[in-house]
């Protein structure tokens, strides 16, 4: 176990994309809310040395017990994720993967892959390219263009940061989606 790293798992949503009436993350999955198989993998890992999970309030007594730390989220994926970093020790050389508690298939390969991609950066993320054809639909409904796809990733979690940097951007402007986003 590696004390340097952290990992922060965002799990404080509201379903609405997936089109749930409630937060898809406490779906069950083999019999068990789809975050604690999220959480389980990053804390099998071998580097991960502390885990905050971010919640919803109400969402809380809806959890089996696990042994990690759980604070609540805010109003928007950043004021959550700045939550977990604010509840995490603050050594200055510490690295955080920042996961979605949607996730919870995280391979000890990919993190693996984004630890090592950190090195030397401030932040690294992983990404798939886009395969499938994209297309820009103006207001009224109709395609206006085909963007090529080649200048398309896909984000995907854990992503990795210099704690203290992602810290201190999420502080100045709490409200982002798209720092530290999945």
């Amino acid at each position: 176990m590696d004390e340097r790293v952290a990992a922060v798992v965002v799990a404080a949503g509201d379903g609405q994309r997936a089109g749930l009436a409630g937060n898809k993350v406490l779906a069950l999955l083999a019999g068990r809310p789809l975050v604690t198989h999220a959480v389980d993998a990053l804390r099998a890992h071998p580097s991960v040395g502390e885990i905050v999970l971010v919640l919803r309030p109400e969402d809380r007594p809806l959890m089996p017990p696990l042994e990690v730390r759980v604070v609540d989220g805010g109003p928007t994926r950043g004021a959550s994720v700045l939550a977990g970093l604010e509840a995490l020790a603050g050594r200055p050389d510490r690295v955080v993967l920042v996961h979605d508690g949607a996730r919870p298939l995280a391979r000890p390969e990919d993190v693996e892959r984004v630890l090592a991609a950190l090195e030397g950066a401030d932040g690294a993320a992983l990404a798939v390219r886009v395969e499938e054809a994209l297309k820009r639909v103006g207001p009224d409904g109709l395609v206006e263009t085909s963007p090529d796809r080649r200048d398309h990733w896909l984000a995907r979690t854990p992503q990795a940061y210099r704690l203290d940097l992602l810290r201190r951007a999420l502080r100045a402007n709490p409200a982002s989606e798209d720092c530290a986003a999945a």
